[in-house]
Order: structure tokens, then sequence, then C-alpha cells
């Protein structure tokens, strides 16, 4: 096989990834800010009494914002390296509270909270989406962000 078309649909897939990283947070976030709301997750985390409860409260209203904010400059391109690495961590650290919430059960079902309240769903789902959406986003490089669709265009400058 050429190893020029295994690079090429690995970078495919990083970008791919990318989106999918980037379109999935500005959803979740855009959900939870309209919706904001404890969920069943931080109500657990809460119950560990890791942080105090007020925080728990202040970051159910800040985080949604911090997702925004990151999924934006994701999908416009900026510093895609650095945009790429901040939503692997973002993902990672959800794996991690979804984790701490399991107790150690990874096939009960939790509401995370990701898209608004719901259902909720397996936690070993809620883990296998995380990190198969987090690993490839730490191999984006900056070549990479030649191949993402706004950066390229006319407002952008060299500065960035």
């Amino acid at each position: 096989m050429d190893k020029n078309i295994f690079k090429k649909v690995w970078h495919g897939i990083i970008i791919a990834d990318y989106y999918l990283a980037a379109s999935l947070l500005l959803i979740a976030s855009i959900l939870k800010i309209s919706h904001p709301a404890m969920s069943e997750l931080l109500a657990k985390i809460a119950e560990y009494q890791i942080v105090s409860f007020g925080t728990m409260v202040s970051l159910t209203y800040i985080y949604p914002w911090i997702e925004l904010i990151i999924a934006l400059y994701a999908l416009i391109g900026w510093r895609g390296e650095w945009t790429a690495r901040g939503m692997a961590f973002l993902y990672i650290f959800f794996s991690l509270i979804i984790l701490i919430g399991a107790e150690g059960n990874i096939f009960s079902t939790i509401d995370c909270g990701c898209f608004g309240l719901g259902e909720g769903s397996p936690i070993y789902w809620l883990l296998l989406r995380n990190v198969s959406i987090a690993i490839p986003l730490l191999f984006f490089k900056r070549g990479d962000r030649n191949r993402l669709l706004f950066y390229r265009l006319p407002f952008k400058t060299g500065a960035l």
C-alpha cells in the first residue's frame, strides 16, 4: 500500500474528527447555555464533596461558555493545533469526571448532561465516545491547519 495514501487518509480522519469534536462541543454548549441545570453526573460529583456545591453550580453556568469559545475557535480554524489540544483536554477531562461519577461501574447508565438533561447513556459508551474523539485530536499538527475549511479566508491575518 502506498505510504502517501495512508498519510492522506490519516489526515482526513484527523480533520473529520476535529470538526466532529468542535461541532459536538458547539451543540452541547448551546443546549447547556439555553437550559442550565445540574445533571445527574454533576450531582454525583457534588456528593463526593471534591469541590463545594457552590463551585459545582458555578461550573454549571461557566463551563458551557468555555466549551462554546473553544468550539468557535476550532470551527474558524484559529490556532488549530492549540484548539485541537484544548478540545482533546476537554474530552479527556469529561471522561475522568464520568469515571468518578461511575463509582467503578462502567456498565451502569448516567445522564452526563452533555446535551442537556436526558435519559442517560451507558458509561462505557460515553467513555468510548470521548476517548475515540480525543485521541486523533492529539495528533493534529501545524500542517493540518492548512486543511481547515476557514483557514484561508480573506479576513485571516498573518498574526494568527
